[in-house]
């Protein structure tokens, strides 16, 4: 027919004409060395040319034809500036994802750290499992993508660098909750802590809503992409997204100047209108937690939550300069040379290349102790709301069992065990909490002045050194220096060991300051600052954590079973140390617990962190600290009675128990006599100092332990101290007190009967007399 015969023809003879006016596919240019131009690639070449680049289209015009149309397409806005790309794509494939236009959907766990079993025992005191997770992520607003919005824009400063910039939100000042344009992320956050004895068990299930307004995610990127790899790419592998990362040239090979490779030159994110932050309750033991959204508008009122935004967007900026997120990129770069097929395998490097190691930066150690004091303060605010108002419970009854209570110690009768125990023990009370002159002139309670004497240094602290000397890593190194205990000499009250039956005993501390600080060196190895010059002197920034309490009273009571034979068959010199005295105690201990703990308190002094952190950030702090103790301190306070009733009782109780079967175990924590000692003591190392004991010949050794060297120092405070008269204190604090108990006269002994006396015949010569 016509079309056969004819218009086949014609259509036929045209196409050979094409074909032949065309040619056939011409060859790739000769191997072009060197980065691509990203001017000349992306743009036509009127830009590129104005912005710097060659206008010479060395790598064809299709992909500036393609951005052309991408950007006419996609990135053209509407009267309100929005953005087509809203339309085109966002919509319909997050609606494919979630059913919802612009909204995605995350279902199911996305962050599970899940501690099933914890092992060590002595932390199964406070908690057996712990488990913090996060799920079910919707993201909504999506398609609110907004002008200005570049997406690998070159830039006429440089022939290798991209600037992105995405802005999503609205564009304007608008109310965060009457905004539905707003950018939203929700999530489920799941706090567990189980055990059946843990007072810290909770099962905590909240959704938190993050609302943004406005977004603006700016980020510069250096790549440098081999001429001669790109064009050369063969299309079989054009799906292959291991052959394009290969196109990137990692800084790590050698050969190539030293700035080639992929960075990320700038990254921020910026807030205009802030982020608002919801919380409620899905599950929750801790009922307090539906009125959390109290506290985060507090928390939004001083400006804690901008605070930590601004922190993590500057610390994810620096890790994503930082050159371990280079190397890890570069790792990932010489992966993928690998994998890719049209590659030979010599072109990329070895896989035992060295990658740089995690390095943290000042701005970051800066942030985390920003963080670790604010949040402190936070959970204490939780933990306040929870308990306060909370009755506090009564005493708990403690039963001994499995025992004869004929095998137990009789603590309201010493005296069946030693003769003079019950005397020892009310001549300690009296004197312990009874006033008396100090060796610095002062009107002082026994327990304070025994604790000057023996562990307190001039200014009243007790330093405990710190034998854990901290750790090196991330550029970071930390040393523990030493925990000062304060306020242990001004006890106002000090009853102790006041039995209230034959196993039990009750105690009423008062201190007028308690409080505890914290000394440690803090040095960051960051080649951006002054601090390396620092760290290669090898010196550390002192930081100091403190908090003071003021008018403190405990008031506590015991229940202690301690097994009569054990106790009378341990030996003097397993005690002769004080380290080993704890240890030997538990192992004679058959039952113990504490029937009552609540702790008072008139004020909260000091809780301050002071050094390494800048100024700017120390402001930070105190402001908020400040803003915490005016709004929630009086709470805090007031909740305290309850939450050591309630939470630390239990706590210490569970690890008494720890401590207790520890000692049961086979072999006990007892120790036994060192049996390598023989012949006979000698009195200088047994009683003296070590500069005592060797400037008077003895070894200076502690082969005795330090018990009779501490009492002997106590011993030897007491009797040189003296009173107007120059009479010691030792007339007042003990002689007058066995005396006045023997004889009932003071300062006298009375042995009424017969001292000496015998009975003897005498024979003289046979006459007996």
């Amino acid at each position: 027919n016509f079309f056969q015969l004819f218009v086949r023809d014609v259509i036929n003879d045209y196409i050979d004409g094409v074909v032949s006016l065309l040619g056939k596919c011409p060859d790739t240019k000769p191997p072009m060395s060197g980065f691509v131009d990203f001017r000349d690639l992306f743009l036509d070449p009127d830009d590129a040319l104005a912005s710097g680049g060659s206008g010479d289209a060395p790598y064809g015009n299709v992909i500036p034809w393609i951005m052309d149309i991408i950007d006419d397409q996609l990135f053209s806005a509407d009267e309100s500036g929005q953005l087509s790309v809203n339309e085109l794509m966002v919509r319909p494939l997050t609606k494919s994802q979630s059913g919802i236009e612009g909204s995605l959907h995350f279902n199911g766990t996305l962050i599970d750290l899940n501690k099933r079993q914890v092992t060590r025992k002595i932390w199964t005191s406070f908690a057996d499992n712990l488990r913090l997770r996060l799920s079910d992520l919707h993201l909504s607003g999506l398609d609110s993508m907004r002008v200005p919005t570049e997406i690998l824009s070159p830039k006429s400063s440089s022939a290798h660098t991209l600037e992105n910039k995405i802005s999503i939100g609205v564009t304007e000042n608008v109310s965060i909750t009457d905004n539905s344009d707003s950018l939203r992320a929700s999530f489920g956050f799941e706090l567990l802590v189980g055990g059946e004895n843990s007072p810290l068990a909770m099962n905590n299930l909240m959704d938190l809503e993050l609302i943004v307004p406005s977004l603006d995610i700016l980020a510069m990127l250096r790549a440098t992409v081999e001429v001669d790899r790109l064009m050369k790419f063969p299309l079989k592998d054009i799906t292959n997204v291991d052959c394009w990362i290969s196109t990137l040239w990692s800084s790590k090979n050698s050969g190539i100047e030293s700035d080639a490779g992929v960075a990320i030159e700038y990254l921020n994110m910026v807030l205009d209108d802030g982020m608002m932050v919801n919380a409620s309750c899905i599950s929750c033991t801790n009922q307090m937690l539906n009125q959390f959204n109290s506290v985060l508008s507090f928390l939004e009122d001083q400006e804690w939550i901008s605070n930590i935004r601004s922190r993590a967007i500057l610390i994810g900026s620096q890790l994503a300069r930082g050159e371990w997120v280079q190397g890890m990129i570069a790792k990932q770069i010489d992966s993928s040379s690998r994998r890719c097929p049209h590659l030979n395998f010599e072109n990329s490097m070895p896989l035992a290349q060295k990658y740089q190691k995690f390095e943290t930066t000042r701005e970051m150690v800066d942030g985390v102790l920003y963080g670790g004091m604010t949040l402190v303060q936070v959970i204490a605010i939780v933990m306040a709301q929870k308990h306060t108002g909370v009755d506090l419970p009564p005493p708990v009854d403690i039963v001994v069992s499995g025992a004869d209570k004929t095998e137990l110690i009789d603590l309201t009768d010493l005296g069946s065990i030693l003769s003079w125990g019950d005397m020892v023990l009310d001549e300690a009370r009296t004197y312990l909490g009874g006033v008396v002159e100090s060796k610095r002139g002062e009107q002082v309670l026994g327990i304070t002045n025994l604790l000057q004497s023996l562990i307190l240094d001039d200014d009243g602290l007790l330093k405990i050194p710190i034998i854990d000397k901290g750790f090196i890593a991330g550029g970071v190194e930390l040393s523990l220096y030493n925990v000062t205990l304060v306020g242990l000499d001004s006890f106002a009250k000090f009853e102790v060991l006041k039995t209230s039956g034959p196993q039990a005993f009750g105690n009423i501390i008062r201190l007028d300051k308690l409080g505890v600080t914290l000394r440690m060196g803090l040095s960051v190895e960051d080649p951006n600052t002054e601090q390396l010059r620092r760290l290669n002197t090898n010196k550390l920034e002192t930081i100091t954590v403190s908090l003071i309490f003021k008018d403190v009273e405990i008031d506590t009571s015991v229940m202690l079973a301690l097994d009569r034979e054990l106790m009378r068959s341990m030996k003097l010199g397993s005690i002769l140390s004080i380290d080993n005295i704890s240890s030997c105690l538990f192992s004679t201990i058959h039952a113990i617990g504490i029937q009552k703990l609540v702790m008072t308190l008139g004020n909260i002094d000091e809780f301050s962190i002071a050094g390494f952190v800048s100024a700017a950030t120390q402001q930070e702090i105190d402001d908020f600290t400040a803003a915490v103790f005016t709004n929630y301190k009086p709470m805090i306070i007031e909740s305290l009675p309850a939450f050591t009733a309630t939470v630390v009782r239990p706590l210490l109780n569970n690890v008494l128990q720890y401590f207790m079967e520890k000692a049961k175990r086979e072999g006990g924590a007892c120790r036994e006599p060192d049996e390598s000692l023989t012949g006979i003591v000698d009195f200088r190392d047994l009683f003296l100092s070590q500069s005592k004991s060797v400037a008077l010949l003895g070894s200076g050794l502690p082969k005795y332990g330090d018990l009779f060297r501490v009492l002997h120092s106590f011993i030897d405070d007491v009797i040189s101290a003296t009173n107007d008269l120059g009479q010691s204190n030792i007339n007042d604090l003990i002689i007058s007190k066995l005396t006045d108990n023997q004889s009932n006269s003071t300062g006298a002994l009375f042995f009424p009967g017969k001292l000496f006396g015998q009975e003897f015949d005498i024979a003289l010569n046979g006459l007996n007399a």
